[in-house]
């Protein structure tokens, strides 16, 4: 495996906030949030751009289980979270979580292992949107909208709603 890599984590356009024991990361370029394990955060936090791979290894090592396997792992997954994205090497890529803990023998540790989950984050109008209105009032009776469920249905799910009404579609 190459060392001379120098991995950088972007601080630019992130908001980051610690709870519990992960490190939330939200970042606003790509409104995409990631969720990282107490391992990946570590090792994310390590990428100063002035240590190689073995280097943060060696320094991860001194607090946790981490050997250069285990950053390169967590690399692999924390790549939209550096300033360069870095190139695995060959047997590192496209390795799932499952096959990341066979070949590293990882059993009991298992808890130790890098994670990254990532979300993309709805845009505002997404966000502010509510559900479409399935059954809508016409002359006072129940309109049923194509896809929808028969408005008795959806009516009945609003705490015993049974009749029509013009600006809510449903009322008691």
């Amino acid at each position: 495996m190459s060392h001379t890599i120098l991995p950088l984590a972007r601080r630019d356009d992130l908001v980051i906030q610690t709870a519990s024991d992960e490190t939330l990361v939200f970042d606003r370029k790509t409104d995409k949030a990631y969720v990282l394990s107490p391992a990946a955060a570590a090792v994310w936090r390590a990428c100063d751009g002035k240590r190689s791979v073995r280097e943060i290894a060696h320094t991860l090592q001194l607090e946790s289980s981490a050997n250069e396997q285990t950053v390169w792992y967590a690399l692999g997954q924390l790549n939209e979270l550096l300033q360069e994205p870095v190139t695995l090497p060959h047997e590192m890529r496209g390795i799932s979580r499952r096959q990341f803990l066979k070949r590293a023998g990882i059993v009991a540790g298992a808890a130790a292992i890098p994670i990254v989950v990532s979300v993309v984050a709805p845009t505002p109008a997404h966000a502010q949107s509510g559900p479409p209105i399935c059954c809508v009032c016409n002359d006072g009776f129940f309109d049923v909208q194509p896809g929808c469920a028969d408005c008795a249905t959806v009516c009945a799910a609003h705490a015993g709603v049974n009749a029509c009404d013009p600006v809510t579609s449903c009322t008691n």
